[in-house]
């Protein structure tokens, strides 16, 4: 008599499942190793699933197949899944799938099937399954770290188990395996015998980070130029790889020729522009030169191929190669423009010291010392050519390009004159020792005189 009441209950539990099948569907959709769902909630007559591997156990780049060792034979459809990306399905059919290892450690797989009831309606069940993915290693046996100039060497390559096999299992376990899952070394070996024969049907894909310093070609043959770089061995679509750096001597590339670039030719005063020594071959190991010009009052020479228009004229810009002295030269037209000249001004941060009296200051040099200084006329576009002049060439000279020699003791006055007569004048005494450094130097960011008249009076 007390069996009517257990089985009346599991008919209406059932019921429920089936007219409510959604409501116990929401309770367990997550994903939990080892899980088993049946709509119908484990009683008599309800359909469940067992999977037949518990857990796999395979190396990265093999195949295992899972099969489900009951279903219900009324089954309305059966699907396959995985957990992440670890794992792929290469093939599934019906209540079997084979799975391809893409990267090591822990993954899962779960099969979900669809019944149809006695009552017509519909039951789902299912069960997940741990995956376990051992790393394996591909290992350049003959890896060079360093080669000549127009060597070659053919690579060799082997694999490597990830982990050794009396790791194995401690492995597992770090994975989330329990510590049950263990695997003789016949298994093992069955393994790995299984995952070599996979390996070695894929192709080795070679690069290089540097291939003008180390190419290599598709079939693993290397060869040096000059330089470093990384080669990088991978099985194709399996994440087992090796890397390694060659380094290889840089024999010196001798300049051949070299030519000079520009946007134009033709500028105006004040304007600034830049040439660009072009070397053949392209890879000379030593490109660098000296620039000059041959008119330094129609051109200022930077240093670093860049130049600035200071008057009208012509003038020639030689590059010499420092390797082989191999010359290119440039000619360029500089044109008067109609800017006139507002202002000039009198850099004299060369000096060290200086002396004032009745607020004019005097600039102090010794004898057989040069000083150079520079002028810069506003606006910036007006020609910047100036005239130096010393009002005392017997105590000291001044150059065109600014340089001033002292050559005797007592005073003079320096004067830098524009085209249209602005002037700016410092005043310079020469003496017979070393002048004394008790001040501090003037600042050669600032200039120290300025006139925007044509007065030849040296200013403040």
């Amino acid at each position: 008599m007390k069996k009517k009441p257990l089985v009346l209950f599991c008919c209406l539990l059932f019921a429920s499942m089936v007219l409510f099948p959604g409501v116990i569907g929401a309770l367990s959709d997550g994903w939990v190793d080892g899980e088993a769902y049946s709509s119908g909630g484990g009683c008599a007559g309800s359909s469940s699933v067992l999977l037949s591997q518990d857990p796999a156990v395979l190396y990265v780049g093999d195949k295992t197949t899972i099969a489900v060792k009951n279903s219900s034979a009324k089954s309305v459809s059966n699907e396959w899944s995985v957990y992440d990306d670890k794992l792929e399905i290469l093939r599934s059919y019906n209540i079997q799938a084979t799975f391809l290892g893409l990267k090591p450690g822990y993954s899962m797989v779960k099969f979900q099937q669809v019944s149809r009831n006695l009552f017509g309606g519909e039951e789902v069940a299912w069960n997940t399954k741990g995956v376990y993915i051992l790393p394996a290693s591909l290992v350049i046996s003959n890896a060079p770290a360093a080669m000549e100039p127009g060597q070659t060497l053919a690579l060799n390559h082997t694999f490597e188990r990830g982990v050794s096999f009396g790791e194995i299992s401690d492995y597992l376990v770090e994975q989330g395996a329990p510590s049950a899952v263990t695997l003789t070394q016949e298994k093992e070996n069955e393994l790995w015998a299984s995952a070599l024969a996979q390996y070695e049907e894929k192709s080795i894909l070679y690069t290089s980070s540097n291939p003008s310093a180390v190419s290599v070609s598709q079939d693993g043959v290397l060869t040096a130029v000059g330089g470093d770089a990384v080669i990088t061995a991978q099985v194709e679509g399996l994440d087992i790889k090796a890397q390694f750096t060659v380094s290889v001597p840089v024999e010196p590339v001798a300049v051949e020729q070299v030519t000079l670039t520009a946007q134009k030719d033709t500028f105006e005063i004040g304007e600034t522009f830049q040439l660009t020594p072009v070397f053949t071959p392209e890879n000379a190991t030593d490109q660098t030169g000296e620039w000059t010009v041959s008119n330094r009052r129609v051109l200022q020479n930077n240093g670093d191929g860049s130049f600035q228009a200071l008057a009208a004229g012509r003038a020639v810009i030689t590059f010499t190669a420092t390797d082989g002295g191999k010359r290119a030269q440039y000619v360029i037209t500089v044109e008067a423009n109609t800017v006139e000249a507002q202002s000039v001004s009198i850099q004299a941060g060369a000096f060290s010291s200086w002396e004032d009296s009745g607020g004019i200051r005097t600039y102090l040099m010794n004898i057989g010392t040069i000083r150079t200084i520079s002028a810069s006329v506003s606006p910036a576009n007006a020609a910047q050519a100036v005239t130096y002049t010393s009002s005392n060439p017997a105590v000291a000279a001044i150059s065109a390009d600014g340089r001033i020699t002292g050559i005797a003791a007592g005073e003079t006055v320096i004067t830098a004159q524009t085209e249209n007569g602005h002037t700016a004048s410092i005043r310079v005494r020469v003496q017979g020792q070393e002048p004394s450094s008790s001040e501090a130097p003037p600042n050669p960011s600032q200039p120290e005189v300025s006139s925007p008249s044509e007065s030849s009076q040296p200013q403040t």
